[in-house]
């Protein structure tokens, strides 16, 4: 059982060196700057987003964008369900 237990735990080891090795290989390849573009366009959508639900008091969707970070995705919904879902005009 002993075995058994080591060689679970080596595998594991292994398995998550081999994970994080491929992610720093990746990331290692991307240039600086597109990080930077990426942040300039989490925090406009998210900024915009967030304004949008603390003037309509939706206290549930404020938290849900300010704890998520989904590259704009989940913003963009809001922003798209706020104009066309939660404000239709009768």
């Amino acid at each position: 059982m002993e075995c058994f237990k080591k060689a679970v735990i080596n595998f594991r080891q292994k398995a998550w060196y081999t994970f994080y090795m491929n992610i720093e290989q990746f990331l290692g390849n991307v240039p600086p700057y597109v990080f930077v573009l990426i942040g300039f366009w989490e925090l406009a959508w998210k900024g915009f987003a967030l304004w949008k639900a603390a003037r309509n008091e939706a206290k549930v969707w404020f938290v849900a964008l300010l704890v998520f970070n989904t590259l704009g995705i989940l913003p963009i919904a809001y922003l798209l369900l706020d104009k066309y879902y939660f404000h239709k005009k009768d």
